[in-house]
């Protein structure tokens, strides 16, 4: 593909990524939404219909109010019902209608919660699947796969897309939108992202076994304030990781991958992706289908 040969023969430039230079990494996707005429084409497709469906969502409050919109960057090789859950619930405990005892104290009540997923581009998932003796699928599929994975939520999006918040701040001016990163438990502990909360830069983190408890004796021990809202601890989720996937995949064990995956997305994993039951190395030669459904 001509997309892959550009980041092979280094193009485009840019340090390997950590947990400070996520900004880089969305205006990376940016740049090379924009130097491939398919993937921007896709993302102002994209982009309009997300516009058009939070238009329809806000009209709702025509007064105003505080909008959260919750942020994941994710390798999505490939993108499981983990990584929707993850969002389902997060907004759950972020919405005042859904407010529980583990909602923080000090945290805003908010009218409506936006989802935006984003796959990390292959410079970054490359290296880190062949860490794992794996072989990637590509950006192109799984953004398609994302998008098959979120289209019957209008809340949630997969996008390409940065600086998305001040977009909506732009277009709609009576709302405040607060931009919450959503993590699992396992990255947060591994990167210490608690210590880059900020009012203006918030977190809410999705517990997983193994990992809640010291992300919490974490934060506290930095002299993080739970009460506030700027560092949010969501609930501890079943353990649905794309590694588990992947061994499924390889196993042909269509039991267990309903229920990791979407059933579209399962379908063109083991049709199509590379993880096939027979072969350790099975290039992607299709592209999935996507289809959004407005609901």
């Amino acid at each position: 593909m001509e997309f892959l040969a550009n980041i092979k023969n280094g193009q485009f430039k840019l340090k390997k990524t950590t947990h400070r230079n996520q900004q880089s990494k969305s205006a990376f996707l940016s740049r090379i939404a924009k130097r491939d005429p398919a993937i921007e084409a896709k993302r102002k497709r994209s982009n309009t219909q997300m516009h058009i469906e939070f238009k329809k969502l806000l009209q709702m409050f025509p007064d105003g109010g505080n909008v959260a919109v919750l942020s994941m960057s994710a390798s999505l090789c490939p993108v499981t019902l983990g990584h929707i859950q993850a969002f389902i619930e997060a907004r759950k405990l972020l919405l005042a209608s859904f407010a529980t005892n583990s909602r923080p104290s000090g945290l805003e009540p908010f009218v409506e919660v936006f989802g935006l997923l984003t796959a990390n581009p292959d410079r970054f998932v490359v290296p880190k699947m062949e860490l794992k003796g794996e072989p990637h699928i590509p950006l192109k599929d799984r953004c398609a796969l994302a998008s098959i994975a979120v289209a019957e939520i209008p809340w949630l999006h997969s996008t390409l897309e940065c600086g998305f918040v001040i977009s909506l701040r732009r277009q709609f001016p009576k709302y405040r939108f607060f931009n919450f990163s959503l993590n699992g438990a396992d990255d947060v502990l591994k990167y210490e992202k608690w210590k880059m909360c900020t009012a203006a830069s918030r977190f809410i983190t999705m517990g997983r076994p193994g990992s809640t408890k010291k992300v919490l004796e974490g934060a506290t021990a930095a002299g993080i304030d739970l009460s506030v809202g700027h560092f949010v601890m969501g609930p501890e989720l079943p353990d649905i990781s794309s590694t588990a996937v992947r061994v499924a995949l390889r196993k042909g064990a269509t039991k267990e991958l309903q229920r990791l995956l979407h059933p579209a997305v399962m379908k063109w994993c083991l049709q199509h992706g590379p993880y096939q039951a027979d072969s350790q190395d099975v290039a992607t030669n299709k592209a999935p289908s996507q289809n959004r459904t407005a609901s």
